[in-house]
Formats: structure tokens, C-alpha cells, sequence
């Protein structure tokens, strides 16, 4: 079958229930997605997924791992925008999370890659 096209899907389900405020629903599409995205071996489509999972636990020091690995993923596949974006969402969690030495270096290196 189509696998891409089933990820996408769920991918999309993930985001809708997040949307709706049913974070768990949300999350648990959104790590489906990952997995079917890391079966694929896209690395976009993954790091599209964790990103969205670092949205659904922004308020969480979960949500830092998860846009840690989108920071990571974005790299190897030389996104520097999404990237960028990736680590300006990381930046504004540590900062509401008060990790304040943490803030500046990732600010730090959201700027070093314009």
C-alpha cells in the first residue's frame, strides 16, 4: 500500500486532535506517524511529527526532547529553516520552563544559522 500516504494521515489525525485539545489522542497518531515515517526512512516526515509532538507537550520538558530531535533530524537533512523554527520553539520552552542557561545558547545557535 501507500505508506507515505497513510503517515500523512495520521500525521494530519495527530494534529486535528491536538487542535481539539485531546493531546493524548493526539500524541499517540502523531508517534504513529514517527514510526511509519521512520519505516520509511524520511527523515522530513519524522522530523515533521516530533515537532508536532514538541507543540502538543510545549508546556513539558517532554516537549524539549521532542524539539531537540527535530533540531537534529532538520540538520542532517539540511533544513536550516525548519531548523531554525525548530530551535525558536525550543528557545521560548526553556525560557517558560526557566532554563535560563540553556535560552541563551539556544537562541545563540537559532541566530548563528541565519
Amino acid at each position: 500500500g501507500n505508506r507515505a500516504g497513510v503517515a500523512e494521515c495520521v500525521l494530519s489525525q495527530g494534529i486535528v486532535f491536538c487542535l481539539q485539545n485531546q493531546t493524548q489522542n493526539g500524541t499517540e497518531k502523531l508517534k504513529q506517524a514517527k514510526d511509519i515515517y521512520r519505516e520509511l526512512e524520511d527523515k522530513r516526515g519524522m522530523a515533521q511529527a516530533v515537532m508536532q509532538l514538541g507543540h502538543a507537550t510545549a508546556t513539558t520538558a517532554q516537549g524539549a526532547v521532542y524539539f531537540e530531535e527535530a533540531i537534529s533530524l532538520y540538520h542532517e537533512i539540511h533544513d536550516q529553516v525548519e531548523e531554525a523554527r525548530a530551535l525558536q520553539h525550543l528557545a521560548e520552552l526553556q525560557q517558560s520552563l526557566k532554563k535560563d542557561q540553556s535560552v541563551n545558547k539556544t537562541w545563540y545557535d537559532c541566530l548563528s544559522l541565519k
